[in-house]
């Protein structure tokens, strides 16, 4: 899921819900209906999921939510306990060495602090061939 265009948490949640379920939610409803929407989809998806969120780096903390809150819910949230939800969560940037989500120590405990680089590439670039 590209989050380049989502600036806040709440855009980045509701682009992950649209990707899942067609459907976004309105400001009103919050994080907490967003993230109701994504398990109730989630629970129609195979029993491990995974997420692949690119452009992880256009989303920035915001004045209504904290990335560690967001994150925690992601990986850890009530919604998805109950629901018995199996889900991994990639993040990729092209920045990697200047993301800073300043993520809390309970959400770096769910998240596993191994790394895969790839070399930068272009156009056309096979990136097979030495």
């Amino acid at each position: 899921m590209n989050l380049k265009e989502c600036r806040t948490l709440f855009s980045a949640a509701n682009e992950i819900l649209f990707q899942l379920a067609d459907e976004k939610k309105g400001a009103y409803e919050g994080l907490d209906g967003v993230f109701e929407g994504t398990w109730a989809a989630l629970e129609a998806y195979p029993a491990w999921t995974v997420l692949v969120l690119d452009e992880i780096d256009h989303v920035r903390q915001d004045t209504n939510y904290d990335p560690s809150d967001f994150f925690y819910r992601l990986l850890r949230g009530e919604g998805k306990l109950q629901r018995g939800i199996n889900l991994s969560v990639w993040l990729v940037s092209n920045e990697l060495l200047e993301v800073d989500l300043r993520l809390d120590s309970r959400v770096q405990s769910a998240m596993s602090d191994e790394a895969v680089f790839f070399p930068p590439y272009g156009e056309g670039d096979t990136r097979g061939d030495p």
